[in-house]
């Protein structure tokens, strides 16, 4: 509004009165249309720059994702040669005891034989000496 000092008092007719009125509104109404205008503008804008940074991130995702992949498989990879040579050196020791005990049982079977034999050699002669 103006300052009360501004103001002029004309007598009008209804009819342009209301013309007035109308001709105010619709200022008024062009005023915030282009107002929202500019708003949807710059939202439109702020949209595209979130678009493109979230584009961006994802495909920064991927790529890490993707690193870190190749790091997992990686690890994997030197776990599991680690697990295979634990394997071979437990197979290994088992095999050393399957043969230490068949050897065992071989000489506990054996020994009592061995032993006679032996006894009997050694008593043969010594009987012929």
């Amino acid at each position: 509004m103006a300052p009360a000092g501004d103001e002029i008092m004309t007598p009008v007719t209804k009819p342009e009165a209301v013309a007035m009125a109308e001709i105010h509104a619709l200022r008024q109404i062009s005023d915030a249309l282009a107002a929202t205008n500019q708003s949807l503008q710059n939202l439109a804008h702020d949209v595209r720059e979130v678009r493109t940074d979230v584009k961006e991130v994802r495909e920064k995702v991927v790529r890490m994702e993707g690193e870190d992949l190749k790091a997992q498989l990686r690890e994997i990879k030197a776990e599991l040669k680690a697990a295979l040579t634990r394997v071979d050196n437990l197979e290994g020791t088992r095999d050393q005891q399957r043969g230490a005990k068949g050897l065992v049982d071989w000489l506990r079977q054996t020994a009592p034989w061995l032993v006679a034999a032996g006894l009997g050699v050694v008593g043969w002669f010594g009987g012929r000496a």
